[in-house]
């Protein structure tokens, strides 16, 4: 399964992250930012246990470090307050819904990282795809 960046909840929440950052939002992803970490935390000691390549796994640490750590770190000096939990929430609910209009099996799509770090298919996932194949072209142009 080849993802697409509209089905990936994280670039979701980057998205929310720059429209709080250029005032279109005063809904703070600080939580959002903070529970996607969490989850990619698990990924990547999923990816570590089985044995992804070592290129899939830095590629996974650096585009998290742009699109989680970053974003956490500009706002740090944030506080997190009940309605910011609540956007979250409903942010998550209109991604389900996106899911279904666009005839994706909400389970199966929501289990699927993990199957793909444990078959080491990285390459479905959206930056990862696109990055290796950049680094494929620019090595046959060579």
């Amino acid at each position: 399964m080849n993802y697409r960046f509209d089905l990936v909840f994280s670039y979701w929440i980057l998205l929310w992250f720059i429209l709080y950052e250029r005032n279109f939002t005063s809904y703070n992803p600080k939580f959002a930012l903070l529970i996607g970490l969490l989850e990619n935390t698990v990924y990547l000691l999923y990816m570590i246990f089985y044995k992804n390549s070592i290129s899939s796994i830095w590629l996974f640490v650096i585009i998290n470090f742009f699109i989680k750590i970053i974003p956490l770190y500009i706002v740090a000096n944030t506080v997190i307050q009940k309605c910011d939990i609540i956007f979250t929430l409903c942010l998550m609910i209109l991604y389900i819904i996106w899911l279904l209009m666009n005839n994706v099996n909400v389970y199966q799509y929501i289990k699927d990282p993990l199957k793909i770090f444990r078959e080491n298919k990285t390459d479905e996932t959206p930056l990862i795809s696109i990055i290796k194949h950049e680094i494929d072209l620019n090595i046959e142009k060579n």
